[in-house]
């Protein structure tokens, strides 16, 4: 028997295999497997959607029982081999490689990268072309899906036969997972394996909750991969751009071994600031830059706005005593 693949295979969509040979007829099988793999072992691990095995049917053999149209395999990217059973008997091997495009995997510049700030992606893969998309799908409480935003998703270029990139300025990213997910050539969105992990504070708050005037207070932040080193500015200003800003600050920290208490999620920080500040009544705003170590690859690191801007209240700027008779 031989085999032929009448149109591109698309990792998570199903394809259709074309079987050629003598006696074709229904309850003979057709597997794939990772090339290389025995055909005896099924394909180890397949995600839930896999279909790696099917059983011929009456109807998918032609009259002279000739040729097979095989539907509805399903498979992650990667290549394949091919393997044909005659019912009680042992599988054999057909000639040739099946190959399913798709993103097969990703790095990203600089590793990892800082929220709300440019990085590059790259992907590997079969099949790749400069008509694909790239999104990222927050990975909150457990769960992400792609697809689950509306969002068309970054365009990419081609720079090698099996690679492609993205610089993607036009999707900065806040701190947290993400899962990537790679359309091929218009057609489905699929997840890439591995989440995307981006580094920096995402959130602070303050104590007392609320801030009045010269009067002592302390913040917490809570962001991923932050540690002793980081930096911590507050600027004038509601909407401050804390890369200048952050030069001359209204109150600046360097965090300490101390302040740092890890979460339970990997990466997940909590940094307890010790030291108290207070400032004039007025809108600031809450800089953050992480610092580089042997985790990051951050060759400038930068400063990031965090939260909304914190509000100084002014409270009683004066009283008067009346004394009554």
């Amino acid at each position: 028997s031989a085999w032929s693949l009448p149109a591109m295979a698309i990792q998570e969509l199903p394809f259709i295999l074309q079987l050629t040979g003598v006696g074709l007829r229904e309850f003979q099988a057709v597997r794939i497997v990772p090339s290389g793999n025995d055909c005896r072992i099924p394909m180890p691990s397949p995600p839930p959607w896999a279909v790696a095995e099917v059983n011929l049917t009456a109807v998918m053999v032609d009259g002279p029982r000739t040729t097979a149209t095989v539907l509805g395999f399903q498979a992650p990217a990667g290549t394949y081999a091919v393997c044909h059973a005659l019912p009680g008997h042992a599988w054999a091997l057909l000639p040739g490689t099946l190959s399913v495009s798709g993103a097969e995997g990703w790095a990203v510049d600089p590793t990892p990268p800082v929220r709300q700030a440019p990085f590059a992606l790259r992907v590997n893969g079969r099949g790749l072309s400069p008509t694909d998309r790239l999104q990222f799908v927050e990975y909150a409480n457990g769960t992400a899906h792609c697809g689950d935003i509306a969002s068309p998703g970054a365009a990419v270029t081609e720079v090698a036969a099996t690679e492609l990139w993205t610089n993607t300025t036009g999707q900065l990213l806040d701190a947290g997972d993400f899962l990537v997910c790679y359309n091929v050539r218009n057609s489905t969105w699929a997840p890439v394996p591995g989440l995307l992990q981006v580094f920096g504070a995402y959130e602070y708050s303050t104590d007392p909750t609320v801030v009045m005037r010269d009067t002592d207070f302390v913040v917490f932040l809570r962001g991923y991969g932050l540690s002793a080193g980081d930096g911590l500015a507050v600027v004038a200003g509601a909407s401050a751009d804390c890369a200048t800003g952050a030069g001359s600050p209204l109150w600046a920290h360097n965090v300490s071994t101390w302040e740092i208490h890890p979460q339970e999620a990997p990466w997940l920080v909590e940094v307890n600031i010790t030291d108290a500040l207070n400032l004039p009544a007025g809108s600031y705003t809450v800089c953050y830059r992480l610092a580089a170590h042997a985790d990051r690859d951050l060759t400038d690191p930068v400063w990031v706005a965090v939260g909304p801007p914190l509000q100084s209240w002014p409270g009683a700027s004066s009283y008067s005593l009346s004394v009554t008779p």
